[in-house]
C-alpha cells in the first residue's frame, strides 16, 4: 500500500484493539480464532495482518491498485466527477462531493466518495451505473479485489459460524458473489487541513455504525476515530485507530449484530482531521462494505430469529 509519511504522532491516544493474523487464521489457530471472537463482542472491530498469507498478500496487492485508482479519481476535474454524481438516497452509486452531510456537531461533511458496486464491477448489474475512464482502465484489478476481499472475509465468517455454533457456511451463505446485492467499494477522500491547529476536531465524516454485515477498511493516514463501549459520546472519548502496515480494518456491522442476537457489537466511529502532521496530507481509505443478498434482505423473521437463537445459546456456554 502507500507510503506512510509523515508518521502517525506517538503521543495520539490510540484505542488498544487486538491485531490478527490471516495466516493463523487460515491455519486454525485456536488462540487467534478466540481472539477474533472476543474483538468481535467487545469492540467490534480488529486489525487484521494480510502479511504472510497468500490470499492476504493478494489482496493487499489488489488494495495498492484500489489506491491508484482513487487518485486518477479524485485527480479528474471536478465537472467530469459531478456527471457521475450520485443520487441518495435511492441510488449511492458514484461521486459524492463534500458538504453534502451534517456531522454532529452541525457543521456540514469534508469528505469525497465514490462508491462502486460489487454488480457493476463484475458486470452482473441489470442497471449499470456509468463511471469515469479509471474504473474502465482498471477493470481487471476491480474484479481482482472483490474477489479476493470477499474470500477473505468468508475466512472471517468461518471462524464466527464456528464460535456462534452454526454450520460453516451459514454467514457466508448470506452474501453470494453471484446473487444481486448492495456490497460496494468506497473510495474516499480527505483534502488536508488548511490550519491543522485550528481544525484538529474538524468532524470529516460524522458518527455512526455501518449498515451491513462487515466492513473492511484500508487507511495508510490517521483520522479514524471509535466511541469505546459505555462512554459518553464527547469530543475527548473518542479514540484515534492507529493504522498498521499490511493490516485492515475490519468492523462488524449492523446487519450482522442484528442476525446474531446483538452477541456481537457495532463500534461507533467517525472520521476527523489525521493527528499532528499528517493533517497535512492527503487522507485516502478504501472501504469494502459487504452487504447481504437483496433477496436476503426479506428473510423471514423466523429465520432470522434462529439466527439469533443459536448464538445467544453459544454464548451462554462459553
Amino acid at each position: 500500500m502507500p507510503t506512510l509519511d509523515p508518521e502517525f504522532p506517538s503521543d495520539t491516544p490510540i484505542v488498544d484493539i487486538p491485531i490478527l493474523s490471516h495466516k493463523d487464521l487460515v491455519s486454525n489457530s485456536e488462540k487467534e480464532s478466540e481472539d477474533l471472537f472476543d474483538a468481535s463482542i467487545e469492540y467490534g472491530m480488529f486489525l487484521l495482518d494480510l502479511r504472510g498469507s497468500e490470499m492476504g498478500e493478494k489482496l493487499l496487492e489488489d488494495a495498492r491498485a484500489m489506491f491508484e485508482l482513487s487518485k486518477a479519481t479524485f485527480d479528474l476535474d471536478p465537472d467530469t466527477l459531478h456527471k457521475h454524481i450520485c443520487n441518495p438516497p435511492r441510488d449511492l452509486r458514484g461521486y459524492k462531493p463534500p458538504g453534502t452531510l451534517k456531522t454532529e456537531n452541525g457543521k456540514f461533511d469534508a469528505v469525497e466518495v465514490y462508491t462502486l458496486n460489487q454488480d457493476d464491477a463484475l458486470g452482473t448489474c441489470l442497471t449499470p451505473h456509468p463511471n469515469p475512464s479509471p474504473f474502465e482502465a482498471h477493470q481487471k484489478d476491480l474484479e481482482g479485489f472483490f474477489h479476493d476481499a470477499h474470500q477473505v472475509l468468508c475466512d472471517i465468517f468461518l471462524h464466527l459460524d464456528k464460535h456462534l455454533a452454526l454450520a460453516p457456511g451459514t454467514l457466508a451463505s448470506l452474501c453470494p458473489m453471484d446473487k444481486p446485492s448492495a456490497t460496494a467499494l468506497r473510495l474516499l477522500l480527505t483534502r488536508p487541513a488548511a490550519d491543522p491547529v485550528a481544525e484538529s476536531q474538524r468532524i470529516a465524516f460524522g458518527g455512526h455504525t455501518d449498515v451491513g454485515l462487515i466492513t473492511m477498511l484500508f487507511n495508510v493516514v490517521g483520522g479514524l476515530q471509535i466511541l469505546p463501549a459505555g462512554s459518553e459520546n464527547i469530543a475527548a472519548n473518542w479514540r484515534f485507530v492507529k493504522p498498521q502496515p499490511g493490516c485492515a480494518i475490519f468492523q462488524i456491522a449492523d446487519t450482522l449484530v442484528e442476525r446474531t442476537g446483538d452477541v456481537l457489537r457495532s463500534a461507533l466511529h467517525r472520521i476527523i482531521t489525521p493527528p499532528g502532521k499528517q493533517a497535512l496530507v492527503t487522507r485516502r481509505s478504501l472501504a469494502y462494505l459487504i452487504r447481504i443478498e437483496d433477496n436476503g434482505s426479506m428473510r423471514s423473521s423466523r429465520e432470522i430469529s434462529r439466527f439469533c437463537a443459536l448464538a445467544k445459546e453459544r454464548v451462554k456456554k462459553i
